[in-house]
């Protein structure tokens, strides 16, 4: 992530703890988040009274990410892949931010276009043990790049996975190819052994919304980033 994020993951005390417990927590939080100039994360899926609370008590939301899940069916034809692509390992470090940072350009999800060297060292951070530069693709058609993908296994769930990154090259685009390179990047993920893919995407990126719909992905709820009207 881009800036230091606490999270919320699940709090039971909202409801019984005391007016002067509940400020002193609030206080506290607030606290921390300009010491590390970072945001607070709670999924409404899973903390919806937390957030709820945390609203009427001086925080407000700076963003919104729709957050979705999808299960592998129990039986079914991995694709080929739909264009021919080449690896990480095969095109080197340099030759792959270039694609990375071409098919980020006006990316509202993405902010590798301004640092993709930054977004680079981001995205190995959270692939972890489990980076292979062999699974992190460039996506062509005939000898043109058409964009990027990046499925990634958890490290620390490997029946789990995302795709880190899914981007299309700008004169790609409105074309059907953010939806295919999905559908085959679930394909790699489910072929791997992945068991159940999760993703996320901004409120305001309809887009890849509509691509989650096509690959009939299940919205879980939305991931909301807060700060505390205190550091306004």
């Amino acid at each position: 992530m881009p800036d230091a994020c606490w999270v919320i993951r699940h709090w039971q005390g909202v409801e019984v703890s005391s007016l002067f417990q509940q400020q002193m927590l609030l206080k506290g939080m607030a606290q921390c988040l300009q010491q590390s100039c970072g945001t607070l994360m709670v999924d409404t899926h899973r903390s919806p009274a937390i957030l709820r609370w945390l609203l009427q008590h001086h925080f407000k939301p700076i963003r919104c990410k729709y957050l979705y899940e999808k299960k592998s069916p129990y039986k079914e034809h991995f694709a080929s892949a739909p264009y021919g692509a080449k690896s990480l390992a095969e095109l080197g470090e340099s030759v792959f931010l270039h694609y990375l940072s071409a098919a980020a350009t006006q990316d509202p999800d993405a902010s590798a276009a301004a640092n993709p060297q930054q977004e680079f060292q981001e995205l190995l951070l959270h692939a972890g043990d489990a980076f292979n530069p062999a699974q992190w693709f460039v996506v062509f058609q005939e000898q043109t790049a058409v964009g990027v993908l990046l499925p990634q296994v958890f490290a620390d769930s490997p029946r789990e996975g995302t795709l880190s990154y899914i981007g299309v090259m700008p004169c790609f685009r409105r074309q059907g190819h953010g939806a295919r390179l999905h559908q085959w990047g679930l394909s790699l993920l489910f072929s791997w052994g992945v068991q159940r893919y999760l993703g996320s995407t901004g409120q305001s990126n309809i887009a890849m919304q509509r691509v989650f719909e096509k690959s009939q992905c299940t919205r879980l709820g939305a991931r909301y980033f807060l700060t505390s009207e205190f550091l306004a």
